[in-house]
């Protein structure tokens, strides 16, 4: 019983210490400034969670845009600088018509100055 006595007369200040201090904790604690702090972390939470989620759709979004833009590039590619056929026929026609335009204005030109 001795060793009892003696560990009870060691420990009994640091029991009186903490039931101290868990007696003002107790009685600082305010219980609705806690839960304006929890309502306000949730909003907080929230929010993040929201701004998390718009930016995991914008980036999908950006991933099948630049999905789209690779094919455009490849089909670019492709192409070559002069274009597909179509295009290059197209040209040509555009060419073929403007060279007829700039004889015909340079003959007129030459008739009126001559």
């Amino acid at each position: 019983m001795a060793y009892t006595d003696k560990r009870y007369a060691e420990l009994s200040p640091n029991l009186n210490t903490l039931a101290s201090h868990h007696s003002e904790t107790v009685s600082s604690h305010n219980a609705t400034d806690h839960a304006s702090q929890i309502v306000e972390l949730d909003t907080q939470k929230f929010r993040i969670a929201k701004a998390a989620s718009d930016l995991e759709i914008e980036g999908e979004r950006l991933e099948q845009e630049l999905e789209g833009l690779k094919g455009r590039l490849q089909e670019l590619e492709t192409q070559g600088v002069e274009g597909d056929e179509g295009i290059r026929d197209r040209r040509e026609q555009e060419d073929e018509t403007m060279l007829v335009f700039l004889a015909e204005r340079e003959e007129i030109g030459s008739v009126g100055n001559g």
